[in-house]
């Protein structure tokens, strides 16, 4: 027992040696951060709720700015927020795997679609999926979203003159049915509200679960089968699944009655940048699932490359969007004068008779605009972007190894006073054409940037301009939860169950 005790113990202190002292423990060692503690590093600082995990994300690029590092059992993961180092890993064309410990969970589930993927995999799924995104289709799609936030706003409106909502669930519905609609052609309606609720409270477990997993690392794959964890997960990955399968599905009819022959040529036309006619009215249905289902006609990708990637879509597009309106009314309710300014551009642009608001409209909006990216400033719904190292790099001051996690921190760098002045003010002037051109262009990457920026990042823009329009229109904004009392969670976005706002119904005349 005494030879088997010190073995282990000797092959446990040459593990230890083999990871902190090789040529990557030398490299990491360099970067500064909290002392880490033999064999299991950094793990217990981290092994608290996520909200105190949150905290010391923040605190530690406080006490070791701009960079730091953190240890695990076997691997570290190194954290930016100065945007130098930024523009190196996100300009780098080789760099562009995403991190295995934050996004391992949602493979689990068999999702490796393209928020996901790695960057062989990756490639055609974008070549694939750029064209779902370009102007002509971007046009329909607003078309679309506008009328549902008319139709928003209006229901709204019913409920009475003065009206207190907690706006983070209503606004999620919204954007949720608003990308399945516009983007998907898929009609949410058609879903119960039990349906409905699940597939959002799937969503939600999901981030939870993979966040829980990020603190813990030491949790591996084969294990979640024997865990309650993994239980939680197979049901996650059910519900998501029936959903995908949903949408899929009901496309593969649709093409089947109209003729797979007609969306191919709409398709060819949209990846040849022509514009054309609607073709017996179908452009103004097409939608990114036709996309999918014609690459795969074409051997591009398979049954299940269509499934992810129709849930890639419909997902990273509703929570993340719906969250940001309701940071941007609750900022735009505790300041009156902003939000004044804001009502009074899009009452000019309307004018006195009009039939509603439009895209054209709202395209206008430049203040609008401004308010919109001041609040995905302060609030960026996707706060962390993950890399994994899979080829030496050399950073402003530090050299990154190869299997080193690079976590860059876009809450961080959006708050840092070195280049935000009075970070925590709600100031849309900052996006003045002669204030974007005199600060760093890194700066600012609520929507990443390089080869793996999002891809639907106008699309999301817009979103919130028409239904932020509309509500612009139709209420006046009260605070009753200050912003100044938000406390988040370390999570995958930025979200908080419970905001609440009052609406003032508005005469519109």
């Amino acid at each position: 027992m005494i030879v088997y005790l010190i073995s282990v113990t000797l092959l446990l202190i040459s593990f230890h040696i083999y990871t902190r002292y090789s040529r990557f423990g030398r490299l990491i060692n360099k970067i500064p951060g909290p002392r880490p503690l033999p064999f299991i590093g950094n793990l217990l600082q981290f092994n608290v709720s996520r909200e105190k995990a949150w905290s010391r994300v923040c605190d530690y690029f406080d006490q070791y700015y701009p960079i730091y590092k953190l240890w695990s059992v076997t691997s570290a993961a190194v954290l930016l927020r100065h945007p130098d180092d930024l523009k190196i890993i996100l300009s780098c064309k080789k760099n562009i795997d995403k991190c295995p410990a934050g996004y391992g969970t949602v493979k689990y589930t068999g999702n490796n679609g393209i928020l996901f993927s790695d960057g062989d995999y990756w490639h055609p799924r974008r070549k694939i999926l750029n064209p779902a995104f370009n102007t002509n289709l971007l046009q329909i799609y607003m078309h679309k979203i506008c009328k549902r936030a008319a139709k928003f706003a209006l229901d709204l409106r019913s409920q009475g003159n003065i009206i207190v909502e907690n706006i983070s669930p209503i606004f999620l519905k919204f954007a949720l049915a608003a990308v399945c609609e516009a983007v998907m052609d898929f009609d949410v309606d058609s879903m119960s509200a039990e349906e409905e609720q699940r597939f959002r409270d799937t969503f939600i477990e999901l981030s939870e679960i993979t966040m829980y997993r990020v603190c813990r690392p030491y949790i591996l794959d084969w294990m979640l089968p024997f865990l309650p964890i993994g239980k939680r997960l197979s049901r996650v990955h059910k519900v998501l699944d029936d959903f995908r399968t949903k949408i899929t599905n009901e496309r593969r009819r649709y093409h089947e009655r109209i003729g797979h022959s007609v969306f191919k040529s709409q398709v060819d036309e949209l990846e040849d940048g022509v514009v054309g006619d609607d073709i017996k009215g179908l452009r103004k249905n097409l939608a990114v699932v036709d996309l999918l289902l014609m690459a795969e006609q074409k051997g591009l990708i398979d049954n299940h490359g269509v499934l992810e990637e129709v849930l890639v879509v419909a997902t990273a597009g509703f929570e993340t969007t719906g969250m940001a309106i309701s940071f941007l009314l609750v900022l735009l309710a505790e300041n009156k004068n902003i939000q004044d300014l804001a009502r009074a551009e899009l009452l000019k642009e309307l004018g006195k008779n009009h039939d509603g608001i439009t895209m054209e409209h709202v395209k206008k909006l430049e203040y609008l605009e401004r308010c919109v990216k001041e609040s995905l400033r302060l609030y960026p719904t996707a706060p962390h972007y993950g890399r994994i190292i899979t080829e030496d790099i050399q950073l402003s001051k530090y050299k990154l190894p190869v299997g080193a996690e690079v976590y860059m921190s876009a809450y961080d760098l959006h708050r840092d006073p070195h280049f935000w002045p009075e970070p925590n003010k709600f100031d849309p002037d900052r996006f003045l054409p002669e204030n974007v051109q005199n600060r760093h262009a890194f700066a600012y990457l609520p929507f990443s940037a390089g080869l793996r920026n999002c891809i639907g990042q106008k699309f999301a823009i817009m979103e919130m301009k028409l239904i932020v329009a509309h509500m612009l229109y139709n209420f006046y904004f009260e605070p009753i939860d200050s912003s100044a009392d938000f406390k988040f969670a370390l999570d995958i976005t930025m979200k908080l169950d419970d905001i609440r706002l009052k609406f003032i119904r508005r005469d519109s005349n």
